[in-house]
């Protein structure tokens, strides 16, 4: 396996993570309606990605409430860690660690709520593991968010308060497909965005849209995307990402009412 060189992503996927019994095969949807959601029950399981050369796994764990524990891949690098979530009684998410190999982490999430809904996400990037709060850090951000109606994320304020920067806002808007609109043509396909199956991918991604930015090469019976293969232009955030790995080449198993499905059924 050829060594993956993302130094130079850096900086946009650490923006990105805070910013920012399927039988057979159906054909390319690029043409076809929308399809019925028929999605309730699957989770991504396995993902395989093929990127700059390279391939590798991220294989997806539960808690014993069906929650997302973890996320394991075959690749840990700067801007490419492992992920780590914690829960409370509720089941409310309240910390979110992306660690490389040896433990440390990259970037260590601590949410508030509002009537549910997260509001503020306490950001701290490459520091010590003091609870509650660490004493060594490299910098700290208090993160503000807004929601419509929908429960979608419209609003985001990334305030880093050490070293002190001035807050940037950002702004989300959706389209009347329920899908994101972007400074650039996205051609959306019209099955199920992989993001949906869990709000914990939609917060991170920012990405609350009911469809794929990309048309994928297969779809399962349930139709999710089981196979992407488009062009990933070198040097830039990919369009359709999973927490900064670009999925514009991968195959996605998923686990769907307890059976596991493959990328080729």
């Amino acid at each position: 396996m050829k060594k993956i060189n993302y130094c130079s992503r850096l900086v946009l996927i650490i923006l990105a993570v805070q910013a920012i019994s399927c039988q057979k095969v159906l054909e390319n949807s690029s043409e076809e309606q929308a399809k019925p959601n028929k999605s309730k029950g699957c989770q991504i399981s396995r993902i395989h990605f093929f990127e700059d050369g390279s391939d590798y796994y991220g294989d997806f764990y539960n808690n014993k409430s069906g929650d997302p524990d973890s996320v394991i891949f075959g690749f840990v690098g700067t801007g490419f860690p492992n992920l780590h979530f914690k829960y409370n009684s509720k089941r409310q998410l309240i910390q979110a660690k992306f660690v490389y190999s040896d433990g440390t982490y990259e970037t260590w999430h601590k949410f508030g709520y509002t009537k549910g809904q997260i509001t503020t996400d306490t950001v701290y990037v490459w520091g010590s593991n003091e609870e509650p709060e660490p004493e060594f850090y490299y910098s700290k951000s208090i993160n503000q968010y807004e929601y419509d109606s929908k429960g979608r994320i419209i609003k985001l304020i990334l305030d880093q308060v050490s070293p002190d920067m001035p807050p940037n806002e950002l702004i989300y808007s959706y389209n009347e497909n329920g899908n994101q609109i972007y400074g650039e043509n996205l051609n959306y396909d019209h099955y199920i965005n992989i993001h949906t199956l869990n709000p914990i991918w939609q917060f991170f991604a920012k990405d609350y849209s009911a469809n794929n930015p990309i048309v994928a090469k297969a779809y399962n019976s349930f139709n999710l995307p089981a196979e992407f293969d488009n062009p990933s232009p070198d040097w830039q955030f990919p369009t359709h990402n999973f927490f900064g790995r670009s999925l514009n080449k991968a195959v996605i198993e998923y686990d769907c009412d307890g059976g596991l499905i493959t990328g080729n059924n």
